[in-house]
């Protein structure tokens, strides 16, 4: 053990006298130099996440979900965290990349703040997501789950001709990663094409579905906050797109300028317009509800859905690994309705996996300020 890491080491035996929690905040950290992907949160921004939970008196520990397991392990053995902050989304493209981690830290025993392996597994898995909460009575675009070329042909048997446009996107990504401008589809001879390339990109299954024409609702999740933990709902204004002169304007994410504010209408990112009806305000919340329920979320997460003629509303997909990032809508909602700022509302998922997981919740700012309450009391 070199020099660096023998005073590493002593700082967080120090930082135990102190009384902080030792909190590991797990992500696929894009490196400097590396091509973005969705997958990656920029090292600045999970810096920013890490100042906010060290500002209410806990040490952090940064670990890239990139590095290989054994890497990874021996971080967490050498730092013994007393919890986890999973925001990691999986080493692979594969289905279970977002149930990897969970699952780990359950094998290590490690309480960590996040929804469980099953609940990742599932909501990765667009197409099983949809089945789940249908189940339940709720709208879901009608789709047909295409795995190989062939299944195509099986896709353009499935629609009938009022089901057109259609829409095409992997059926295990997310940020909007493979959707693009011809995304959309018009007639059945425009599905082949797009459809065979998407599916050499993304060969774990991409899904076709009816297009919704309409507004993007999110729906963010805090355990324990709003109603049942939903908090409250808000519209996402998404620039449209034409597609051909006269013909059908839609609206949606391009992956190419996902995460840009130029993709989206003025007022609503942010801060985003929030839902004035009541009567759809409670019918987003109670449908919500429904679904973070079915589908086991725990801690946080946020529910799209999209909201389409008639004010019917279609559920699209579960993000239980969503941005923590400080201009979230979960934060800008939180402290609009809850008087929370962004570093309180991290502060209190920790202080809920103590509360959960039996573990005493300490920070060094109570230490020292006992301390200087002390010294006063003396001098």
């Amino acid at each position: 053990m070199d020099t660096g890491n023998i005073n590493w080491y002593l700082s967080q035996k120090q930082v135990i006298k102190l009384g902080r929690m030792k909190i590991s905040l797990v992500a696929n950290i894009q490196r400097p130099g590396e091509q973005y992907r969705c997958i990656l949160y920029p090292l600045a921004t999970i810096r920013e996440i890490a100042r906010s939970i060290e500002e209410s008196g806990h040490t952090v520990q940064l670990v890239n979900a990139s590095w290989p397991t054994l890497k990874l392990l021996l971080r967490l053995k050498i730092f013994r965290p007393d919890l986890i902050i999973n925001l990691a989304e999986g080493l692979s493209s594969s289905e279970t990349r977002l149930s990897f981690f969970p699952e780990l830290y359950e094998y290590l025993k490690i309480p960590f703040i996040g929804s469980s392996a099953n609940c990742q597994y599932v909501s990765l898995n667009k197409d099983m997501a949809k089945y789940m909460v249908s189940q339940s009575g709720i709208k879901v675009p009608k789709g047909y789950l295409v795995r190989q070329v062939s299944d195509i042909e099986l896709a353009l048997r499935f629609f009938e001709k009022e089901d057109y446009p259609l829409f095409i996107k992997p059926n295990f990504e997310g940020d909007s990663d493979g959707i693009h401008k011809d995304s959309v589809i018009q007639d059945p001879k425009q599905l082949k094409s797009p459809g065979k390339k998407l599916l050499l990109e993304f060969p774990q299954g991409i899904l076709v579905e009816e297009f919704i024409e309409g507004k993007d609702i999110e729906v963010g999740y805090i355990e324990g906050l709003g109603e049942g933990g939903v908090i409250e709902p808000t519209f996402v204004n998404i620039k449209s797109n034409r597609q051909g002169e006269g013909k059908f304007t839609y609206a949606m994410y391009e992956h190419k300028n996902y995460a840009s504010k130029e993709n989206y209408l003025p007022g609503s990112y942010l801060p985003r317009s929030v839902i004035g009806d009541e009567k759809l305000r409670t019918e987003v919340i109670k449908q919500a509800k429904k679904c973070f329920d079915l589908l086991g979320v725990s801690y946080f997460s946020r529910i799209d859905f999209r909201l389409g003629k008639n004010n019917s509303l279609f559920f699209l997909e579960n993000n239980p690994t969503c941005s923590l990032k400080q201009d979230a809508a979960l934060f800008y909602v939180a402290e609009q309705y809850y008087g929370m700022s962004y570093p309180e509302v991290l502060d209190y998922l920790i202080k809920l996996c103590c509360r959960k997981n039996g573990l005493k919740y300490r920070n060094g700012k109570s230490f020292i300020d006992q301390v200087s309450k002390k010294a006063v009391e003396v001098f």
